[in-house]
């Protein structure tokens, strides 16, 4: 995330550069644009607010030349293209599909905590998108034809016409809070193009102080999804999540197969050891297996030694049928260690499994 919201802040700043200073090619921006769509795909979004956005200029200025907006067009999306294309037939041959794990892994009927959340999924896109667009209209009505004479004022707009588009179309499938962060630079950037802006002081100052409320909602929106026990929660997970994998891949066996469905600070900490991913977020065969039931087979076949999760008995012992496993005598499991903390009831347990 923190990478995808430097790629297009350098983006945006070249692409409104462009012309005014001696970067006036458009290729710095569109190799930046190319990057953040390897990133996340959401930089789509900020390609498409471009060339929205250089259609209008071409419009407004009354000197609108076909030829030239589709020469600019083809440099900007070649060079997109010339870097995408290879990295999508990469994706394809390796993967099998261009749609994101994480997309896949978040979205399959068994993942209950990522399932679509009518309500919740309306106020969040409301307040992400919809506030945005309201204060756009504002924006646009107050001054439309200076502000669509300015590039920082059409490229803002274009982007949240796209957002909006956007957030109809995948609003469902989308992971809260943290999808608001990348959204805050052009925020400021709304900021000093409105300050710039030949208006009516009065005009400006109501337009400033209604994007600062912007700002102040995008960046504390994730606390409207997070509570104080979550973040308390999330903390306790980590430092038992860092404690015992430091046990097992640092002090009892650098060299083992974990299995694991948290692959952050357990993937950090195990970095010697193989990590069998539970999930198939990071591995395309057990992904297939979810997608096709034999999940359960394809991660016992792998005979992990030990398993560092949460939910061991609802989770392995019982959904992934390792309980019937045991029954058959074809593995012996050992309980290393059991965390549960009964203020955040968050559980972690340490099991050895032996295989015969």
């Amino acid at each position: 995330t923190h990478l995808f919201i430097l790629l297009i802040w350098i983006a945006i700043c070249l692409y409104l550069e462009e012309g005014r200073s001696k970067i006036r090619s458009p290729y710095f921006t569109s190799l930046l644009v190319a990057m953040s769509i390897m990133t996340r795909y959401e930089g789509v979004v900020l390609l498409v607010s471009i060339l929205i956005t250089d259609l209008i200029r071409h419009i407004v200025r009354g000197n609108f030349s076909f030829s030239h907006l589709l020469l600019l067009y083809a440099k900007r999306v070649g060079v997109v293209a010339v870097i995408l294309v290879p990295w999508a037939i990469w994706k394809i041959s390796y993967y099998g599909t261009l749609i994101p794990h994480s997309f896949i892994f978040k979205n399959l009927p068994d993942n209950l905590y990522y399932a679509p959340r009518p309500m919740a999924v309306l106020w969040f896109f409301f307040t992400y998108y919809g506030i945005p667009i309201v204060f756009s209209v504002l924006f646009l009505i107050l001054g439309y034809r200076v502000i669509l004479r300015e590039k920082p004022a059409s490229l803002i707009l274009s982007v949240f016409a796209v957002l909006f588009v956007v957030s109809v179309l995948v609003g469902p499938f989308s992971d809260y809070g943290r999808y608001a962060l990348p959204v805050v630079p052009v925020f400021y950037l709304m900021t000093g193009a409105m300050l710039s802006l030949r208006i009516k002081p009065f005009s400006k100052t109501i337009l400033v102080a209604g994007v600062t409320v912007m700002i102040i909602l995008a960046v504390s929106i994730v606390g409207l999804f997070r509570t104080a026990m979550h973040w308390k929660r999330m903390n306790l997970a980590t430092q038992l999540r860092k404690e015992a994998s430091g046990l097992v891949c640092q002090e009892v066996d650098p060299r083992c197969r974990v299995l694991s469905g948290n692959l952050g600070v357990i993937g950090w900490y195990c970095d010697t050891c193989d990590i069998i991913d539970t999930y198939g977020l990071c591995d395309i065969d057990i992904l297939q297996a979810r997608m096709n039931g034999t999940q359960t087979k394809r991660i016992w076949d792998r005979r992990p030694n030990y398993v560092i999760d949460n939910n061991f008995r609802d989770e392995y012992m019982e959904k992934q049928k390792l309980k019937t496993l045991i029954e058959q005598g074809l593995v012996t499991v050992d309980i290393i260690n059991e965390y549960y903390d009964p203020n955040t009831r968050f559980n972690l347990t340490v099991a050895h499994l032996t295989w015969r």
